[in-house]
């Protein structure tokens, strides 16, 4: 199981190497949101987002990645992003994930998060992404899920002087007693070495 943008930005574009490794595994992927680490029904292992403290399950780190707030390039040339205050010129859009978003951002800057416009909320952070390229607000992603669009200019990242984004670190967990399986072995192995590979 595994976060749905995880999986179509990280994981999907790599596991065909996994499948060339091993052609005798077959991996059958489910898309969770929320809190997946919670059920291991019908999986046996997930790819979670959290701060490591999962005593009861068996959990190997993957990647730590940066919060950066994304916007459509012609909206921040209208309105731009020089200091805190001006994100009240913004709909501040946010996608429904059990990690931090624009509130726990605002409230770790010491900030109010009344000085807010909520904007549109979304289930998945695909659609989130979507709606900030199209104009609609201001997103607060994890860096890793939007390097093409940066990358192709229909998104720019937006700096705030002092501004402190937050930082998500992804594991791999599966309960202890999924341990014996060679299988699951064999992607544990290959996951964290493509974990660990730069770029």
């Amino acid at each position: 199981a595994v976060l749905p943008i995880f999986s179509s930005k990280w994981l999907m574009p790599r596991l065909g190497e996994f499948q060339s490794r091993h052609p005798e595994i077959l991996i059958h992927l489910q898309s969770r949101t929320g809190a997946i680490e919670k059920s291991f029904q019908g999986v046996d292992a997930c790819i979670a987002v959290g701060d490591g403290h999962w005593p009861h399950l068996v959990g190997h780190h993957l990647i730590s990645t940066q919060g950066i707030i994304i916007g459509a390039p012609d909206l921040l040339a209208r309105r731009p992003l020089r200091r805190v205050a001006d994100l009240r010129q913004h709909q501040l859009l946010e996608a429904n994930t059990p990690t931090s978003g624009w509130r726990d951002c605002l409230l770790d800057n010491g900030l109010d998060p009344r000085i807010a416009r909520a904007g549109s909320r979304f289930e998945y952070t695909a659609h989130l992404i979507q709606a900030v390229i199209n104009g609609s607000g201001l997103g607060l992603v994890t860096d890793l899920f939007v390097q093409e669009e940066l990358r192709n200019g229909v998104l720019t990242a937006a700096s705030l002087p002092g501004f402190r984004l937050p930082a998500k670190h992804y594991h791999l967990l599966y309960p202890p007693e999924n341990a014996a399986s060679s299988a699951l072995q064999a992607f544990v192995a290959w996951v964290r070495e493509t974990a660990a590979r730069p770029g």
